[in-house]
């Protein structure tokens, strides 16, 4: 059963009844809104758009926010800006499903909640970055490269491979 509370939960018993053609702009703003334990959106924000048509109704969104995670180069935290747009049709009976298989409810309450978070997990960044110019860890010493540029003087051998260094040596005398 929907939960009528929840902001992204909504009544479009009006626009059922309403011509084929007319729809309805619905704005969106939350400093933060939390999707389940493992999404949280600071600065949220967005628009749905549900317009009539013979099949059913047509709801377009647009939601964009903020998530806190890990940079993928340097570790550190990092807020990543996350965004999706998608069109989802919610048909008025089962001739006239989508492959999507989604109806208007018997209650006319739709819960874009779960849709949103769906296609904001599929659109978030694989690797995020904190910055686009982030120069990730030392591969010598993993000392992150953004706090302390530097350069080794020496090549770091690995104790297990110094009797080849030594080979190599050789070849050079």
């Amino acid at each position: 059963m929907a939960q009528d509370s929840s902001p992204l939960n909504i009544n479009v018993g009006f626009i059922v009844h309403e011509y084929a053609g007319f729809s309805r702009e619905i704005e969106f703003d939350f400093p933060e809104f939390k999707f389940s334990a493992d999404l949280v959106l600071v600065n949220a924000s967005g628009n749905a758009r549900i317009t009539r048509t013979q099949q059913g109704l047509l709801v377009e969104v647009q939601f964009a926010g903020t998530v806190h995670g890990e940079c993928a180069r340097c570790l550190d935290d990092a807020d990543i800006l996350v965004a999706t747009k998608f069109n989802e049709l919610y048909a008025f009976d089962s001739r006239s499903i989508t492959e999507s298989e989604l109806l208007v409810p018997g209650n006319r309450i739709i819960e874009l909640g779960p849709l949103v978070r769906e296609y904001l997990v599929l659109d978030m960044p694989i690797n995020p970055l904190c910055k686009p110019d982030c120069l990730g860890l030392c591969a010598d010493c993993g000392k992150n490269l953004n706090d302390s540029p530097h350069v080794h003087d020496e090549a770091i051998v690995d104790p297990r491979f110094s009797a080849l260094q030594d080979l190599l040596e050789e070849d050079d005398n």
